[in-house]
């Protein structure tokens, strides 16, 4: 079924599964909560918020992916 993607098949327990999972959402809920903040604190100080996320989306050595 998935055999199209270029992805590694990793098999582990599903405790450790259940836990990757719940990493995986609370690091995505960090991302965007994060962003949130800039967004809040760019309005305050009048700076476009997109332009600045954007330009720090740039640096993938420090940031693990852009996408939120």
């Amino acid at each position: 079924m998935y055999a199209f993607l270029d992805a590694p098949v990793v098999r582990t327990e599903i405790r450790t599964a259940e836990m990757v999972k719940y990493v995986n959402n609370a690091f995505h809920a960090l991302k965007v909560s994060f962003a949130n903040e800039i967004g809040v604190i760019c309005k305050a100080l009048n700076i476009d918020s997109h332009a600045v996320m954007n330009i720090f989306c740039m640096d993938h050595k420090l940031n693990l992916s852009p996408t939120i």
